[in-house]
């Protein structure tokens, strides 16, 4: 878990920073593939109010999705680790798209 928490103003700097950098070099779906977790918090999040607006149901226990495994019995340390891995296998299968451009 994490011990130091970074506040809204950096992490919306970093991630400023990132979606420039990746739109001048024209990377822009790799970028989205590389930060697949990231993507998928967000779209979890997305999922679950626009299903509750529209159907007055939630499609997980709770948005983000780390919080729904959480939930359903998973240890914090064991969703962290999941989700590095996950990680990492995307930006390798970014890095190697990138590759065969």
């Amino acid at each position: 878990p994490a011990q130091v928490f970074m506040g809204d103003v950096g992490a919306l700097a970093i991630g400023a920073a990132i979606g420039v950098i990746a739109v001048i070099v024209r990377q822009e779906v790799v970028t989205l593939v590389m930060g697949g977790v990231f993507v998928l918090e967000t779209a979890s999040v997305i999922l679950q109010v626009g299903s509750f607006k529209l159907r007055g149901k939630r499609i997980f226990k709770m948005a983000p999705i780390h919080h729904h495994f959480e939930l359903k019995g998973w240890a914090e340390p064991k969703v962290i680790v999941r989700f590095w891995i996950i990680s990492l296998i995307l930006v390798l299968f970014g890095l190697a798209t990138l590759k065969i451009r």
